[in-house]
């Protein structure tokens, strides 16, 4: 991939994300600029107060139920509503309005905010609750939950969160760059928030390989990617490559296509894709079936020995049956319960063959 190509997909996967969901919750309407990233201080918070050169003054105290907390020379002092900058910025004040410092240098850090939690959940080292720090964020989180399991976590993060708008789901290896796109991607975190990594899908390897394997969908990957990690050289691919998807047609690739490196006709595997490749001593029998899938093939075989083994998803008789051959190229359709007449004539089914019954109101062709 070119490095237009690849500023273009970051592009894909960045801008829906920050236009529904980070620029709508991150303005404030009143003046129109981005909120600071700092927590609103509230009751119950523990806060750590610092003035330099003033050890006296450097203290811990937990806001009270009245906002307020108690300090040295000034007694009590209304936090509840302000940001930790305004605070400071406010203890500074008035240690100069009432005479005790003349340039006082203050600073307050939330060390604690007792209920305020963030979820991490999923394929990570120590799935839990950990307390929501000040400025922390999605990185932050995932962190401090023994960070992702890198051979189980699928492809994405999901961020939701009873103060969010929406649910959204990152790219977790943009998440984690150290270009611009990380950096847009690793949000404030707020109460309540929940981190999901989810655990990685399966994709079924089946067919005209050494032996059959389920292998995890840790990254974005294409079918032609897939296979050749699944150590398939494309002067081995004789027949079609079947990609079953649930709740959707078979999908069927030429291996021509990945001998000659048509990108057209690749594709992005899903969770639960089963990759199928025919060759030599099989076929397949799919489409509205109980049980699709790659068959041994034996000589002599016919449409009609194969019928009695084949369960039907509906009616069989609003089925068509076709059959679609790879070499020479041929596709042939005939109306199920015409095949399963007695006076029919039989058909033969050659390796590599593959067998789709239809229903015929999405027959094709």
């Amino acid at each position: 991939m070119n490095a237009t190509a690849s500023i273009v997909d970051h592009l894909r996967k960045i801008l829906p994300i920050l236009v529904v969901f980070f620029i709508p919750v991150s303005l404030n309407f009143n003046g129109y600029i981005w909120a600071a990233d700092e927590f609103v201080i509230d009751v119950g918070d523990i806060l750590e107060i610092e003035v330099q050169e003033e050890p006296m003054l450097t203290v811990t105290r937990e806001v009270g139920r009245d906002g307020t907390f108690q300090f040295p020379l000034l007694q009590k002092v209304e936090a509840a509503g302000k940001t930790p900058t305004e605070l400071a910025r406010h203890i500074e004040k008035r240690l100069v309005d009432e005479e005790y410092l003349w340039t006082p240098r203050a600073s307050v850090k939330i060390k604690e905010r007792p209920g305020y939690v963030v979820e991490v959940q999923g394929a990570v080292g120590q799935p839990g609750t950990t307390p929501l720090q000040e400025k922390m964020r999605i990185r932050d989180a995932l962190e401090h939950r023994g960070g992702i399991l890198e051979d189980r976590a699928a492809p994405e993060i999901i961020l939701r969160g009873r103060k969010r708008p929406r649910e959204v789901r990152i790219d977790r290896h943009l998440l984690f760059s150290k270009g611009l796109a990380g950096k847009m991607l690793n949000f404030m975190l707020r109460p309540g928030d929940e981190i999901i990594v989810p655990e990685a899908g399966r994709i079924r390897l089946t067919g005209a390989v050494k032996e059959p394997v389920d292998v995890a969908r840790i990254v974005r990957i294409t079918l032609f990617d897939f296979l050749a990690e699944a150590g398939l050289k494309k002067n081995e691919l004789t027949g079609w490559i079947v990609v079953r998807r649930e709740a959707t047609d078979e999908i069927l690739v030429e291996p021509a296509a990945i001998q000659n490196n048509l990108w057209a006709k690749d594709l992005d595997l899903q969770d639960g894709d089963c990759v199928t490749v025919l060759g030599k001593g099989w076929y397949y029998v799919g489409g509205n079936v109980v049980e699709p899938g790659v068959r041994q093939w034996e000589d002599g075989l016919t449409l009609k020995q194969i019928l009695p083994s084949i369960a039907f998803k509906e009616n069989s008789n609003e089925e068509m049956l076709e059959l679609i051959r790879p070499s020479p190229l041929q596709t042939m359709q005939y109306p199920l319960a015409t095949i399963q007449s007695a006076t029919a004539e039989d058909i033969s089914v050659q390796e590599g063959d593959v067998i789709l019954v239809r229903n015929k109101s999405s027959e094709s062709g």
